[in-house]
């Protein structure tokens, strides 16, 4: 199930749910509020800061949105297919059934197993429980879009 693949893989990589995560991350933070401690005022009009750094709800902007648009396309595209399939009739081939939801199920599990085995895999070095945990929350956040278009329990 390629298409269904490809689009977790879409909303994981750093162009969907983790830059919107690595916003958040500690670092991210510190180096903000370090920077913006320096700055005298900044202009409310613009909205980003002088040294790159965009300020809480850029993305509202209208020349800022692209990246949020690719993402809210991503998420209608998974979720037209995810309640597709799992309207679809069993399809029966001489003594086999083939339930199209079950294999939906399967699939998304395994591409949850696959990206959570990547996630601890990464180095051989231990990294910080926040990023572990930043990254686990995005693969769950997917399988719960997932979740809410099919009617059963993927957890």
């Amino acid at each position: 199930m390629g298409g269904l693949e490809g689009l977790t893989n879409i909303l994981d990589s750093e162009g969907g749910f983790g830059a919107l995560e690595n916003q958040l991350l500690p670092e991210q933070a510190a180096t903000y509020i370090n920077y913006a401690s320096r700055v005298s005022n900044p202009s409310t009009k613009s909205p980003k800061l002088s040294a790159g750094y965009a300020l809480p709800g850029h993305e509202s902007y209208p020349e800022n949105d692209s990246s949020i648009k690719m993402l809210e396309a991503a998420m209608q595209r998974l979720t037209n297919l995810c309640s597709v399939l799992n309207d679809m009739e069993p399809i029966c081939v001489l003594n086999h059934v083939f339930v199209l939801r079950e294999y939906m199920r399967e699939c998304i599990l395994g591409n949850f197993r696959r990206g959570l085995l990547a996630v601890l895999k990464t180095d051989n070095d231990l990294q910080r429980p926040s990023i572990l945990e930043s990254l686990i929350h995005r693969h769950i956040s997917i399988v719960h879009l997932a979740e809410q278009h099919i009617s059963m329990d993927l957890t």
